[in-house]
């Protein structure tokens, strides 16, 4: 092959990871047509991605073709430790021309008869959420040439991954903040009480309210006011509006006692 026709390989590699027609797909379905693009082009017989837990301690196999069964068994890597492992640790490729004991930690790479591999850190705004990886069941030298079109890769399979997480926190919070709000408002002689509450931003915002007849006959109204939105916002909000039913029967009619112990929480 000469230098002419190897460059419009990769640069007809290159477009096959960044096809523009991608952005089309759903992210679940973005992720499998990348990882069949990847193994294709470097004619890998495995690829995968592990993504960080909640922890950010361990790796967890997430997708695969040729490895289905790291994904079945639920496989973790500590960070730090394996192939996979060192990856996320450094953020940056690493690429096995020998695979052994020595320098891969999941077993069934070696079952697998993996004998060569190159993986490199998905990352978001410079974050490592995962790793993806390739591999071969022949000996293989891969090149920087490879790592760099698979961090391509990567780093197009690193947004799908965050909208996916996106849209299951929206899902999340959006649940939470139904729970957060009153499904009716207590009815009360003599009062007539109405809400409505609409987010300053985005679909969800954590804050709350509620209403609510006082043992000592008086009538109480509460708000929960909270600094962020979102699911970190919700689950915020989830504990101030637990305390207040533990408040409202507090210190008589001295009103102070109450929302001190709301402040408490």
């Amino acid at each position: 092959m000469g230098p002419l026709a190897g460059a419009d390989g990769k640069l007809r590699d290159i477009r096959s990871v960044t096809d523009a027609a991608l952005s089309y797909l759903g992210a679940d379905d973005l992720l499998a047509e990348l990882l069949a693009r990847v193994k294709e082009i470097l004619d890998a017989d495995t690829v995968a991605v592990l993504l960080l837990d909640s922890s950010g301690r361990q790796l967890i196999a997430t997708a695969a073709s040729g490895l289905e069964e790291e994904v079945r068994q639920g496989v973790r890597i500590p960070v730090g430790q394996g192939f996979a492992g060192r990856i996320a640790a450094g953020g940056r490729p690493v690429i096995l021309d020998h695979v052994d004991h020595g320098n891969v930690l999941n077993p069934i790479l070696l079952d697998k008869g993996i004998q060569s591999l190159v993986g490199v850190p998905l990352l978001v705004h410079g974050a490592v959420i995962g790793v993806l990886h390739v591999g071969t069941v022949r000996n293989r030298v891969f090149t920087t040439d490879d790592a760099a079109l698979l961090q391509l890769a990567a780093d197009r399979a690193a947004l799908a991954v965050q909208s996916l997480r996106s849209r299951e926190d929206r899902a999340a919070a959006a649940a939470l903040q139904r729970s957060l709000l009153p499904s009716a408002l207590a009815v009360v002689t003599g009062v007539e009480a109405a809400a409505r509450y609409v987010p300053g931003e985005g679909q969800v915002g954590g804050d709350w309210y509620d209403v609510f007849p006082l043992p000592w006959g008086e009538l109480g109204v509460v708000a929960g006011d909270v600094a962020g939105s979102g699911l970190a916002g919700a689950v915020m909000a989830r504990t101030g509006r637990a305390a207040a039913p533990q408040a409202k029967g507090v210190g008589g009619p001295v009103h102070g006692d109450a929302v001190k112990q709301a402040d408490g929480f």
